[in-house]
């Protein structure tokens, strides 16, 4: 037999190191959706939601769920890329309570199922309705006339197109007045009215569905030949011959006047010269140095006539003697000497009285802050005036 040689020599075998393992994350179905909250429409429901851990796989949808106590109800499905976490459920009955469960896919499959929402119960929208009744009413005499403003009330769902004002002598309605406009306004005046009677308002409001309940009555007012809205003792066009003075210390300047009429003092006027500058404070004051009432100016112009409103008109009494006054903290006010020494001012119902009426017109009194003008020199007119309102 012949046999294979003998092997001689060595084979040396080499063996490659291993590679290390490679990790591998399991993948699932994602986790529950937390924070599940809905918000009732009509016939529908909002559902929103906190998107759970995807389980290593993104979520392609969710279903919510609607649920009648414990009755499940037909799904909504949401998708996207990723899904949003809110949907509209539409497709519901409006009377009835619902709660939602939301459960997330991914390409493994469908998570647990949330905890359910709050509890909902759709319901249709309210129809609108007239509008409620005008407030705070409000009313001034004028010659035959009256301005009548009042507050805006709730619409009822549907915007307010007119306004009827009502004026009543006692308890007998007169020939209304209508307001229009988009939206109409809020103030008017009444003309036709017979002077020396006496008259209060009333208002209501008009929507596309009705006419609204009428307001209260306003305060009751008397027209007068001699009354108006918004009197002042000087016209807007006059102008005094000295605008600015060239004191330049801070002081207080006024008027005295009275007025043919009962009525309230609205606000305060005051001509500007150059450098009259800072912070100009408003005051009415009785004869005596009662202050009644105090308003500051703002949004002023750099010279003319300025105007600031108190917050609540204050009640004058006919014949009597007040003072309107102003702080003019940087001097320069308007100053024209012996104005009043021989004349005084009548544009009735109100009067700037002459020198000596009331002891001497054209007061003052020197000060950082508002005091009352006692001092009086050379009858000079200061050019400061009221707003007033008869009725």
């Amino acid at each position: 037999m012949i046999g294979l040689p003998p092997f001689e020599g060595a084979v040396q075998l080499t063996i490659a190191d291993a590679s290390p393992p490679v990790a591998v994350t399991p993948v699932g179905a994602p986790g529950a959706p937390t924070g599940v909250t809905a918000g009732a429409g009509n016939a529908s429901a909002t559902v929103s939601w906190t998107a759970p851990s995807s389980g290593g796989s993104p979520i392609t949808s969710y279903t919510v769920t609607p649920f009648i106590g414990a009755t499940a109800q037909p799904a909504t499905t949401v998708t996207g890329s990723p899904p949003a976490t809110t949907a509209t459920v539409t497709g519901l009955t409006n009377g009835t309570s619902y709660t939602f469960k939301v459960t997330a896919t991914n390409a493994v499959g469908s998570g647990p199922v949330s905890a359910a929402s709050n509890a909902v119960t759709p319901s249709a929208p309210s129809a609108p309705t007239a509008p409620a009744a005008p407030t705070g009413v409000t009313a001034t005499g004028g010659n035959a006339s009256a301005v009548v403003s009042w507050t805006v009330p709730s619409d009822g769902g549907s915007p307010i197109t007119s306004y009827t004002v009502t004026p009543f002598i006692g308890t007998t309605a007169q020939t209304p007045t209508t307001v229009t406009g988009s939206p109409p306004a809020t103030t008017t005046t009444v003309s036709g009215l017979t002077n020396s009677t006496t008259y209060t308002f009333t208002v209501s409001a008009t929507n596309a569905v009705g006419t609204g309940a009428a307001s209260t009555a306003s305060n009751a007012v008397t027209p007068s030949a001699t009354a108006c809205s918004a009197c002042s003792i000087w016209a807007a066009t006059a102008t005094p011959t000295t605008p600015s003075d060239s004191d330049t210390s801070s002081v207080q300047v006024g008027v005295k006047f009275t007025s043919d009429v009962n009525g309230s003092i609205t606000g305060i006027r005051f001509y500007k010269g150059s450098g009259n500058t800072g912070t100009h404070v408003g005051n009415l004051w009785s004869a005596s140095g009662t202050k009644l009432a105090s308003v500051t100016f703002g949004s002023e112009t750099a010279s003319g006539w300025q105007q600031a409103n108190f917050a609540t008109p204050v009640a004058i009494t006919a014949g009597t003697v007040y003072v309107a006054s102003y702080l003019a903290p940087a001097g320069h006010y308007a100053g024209d000497g012996g104005y009043f020494a021989t004349t005084g001012v009548d544009n009735g119902p109100l009067h700037a009285l002459k020198n000596g009426v009331s002891g001497g017109n054209g007061v003052y009194a020197y000060g950082a802050t508002s005091s009352f003008p006692a001092n009086t020199f050379n009858s000079a007119n200061y050019w400061v005036d009221v707003v007033f309102a008869s009725g």
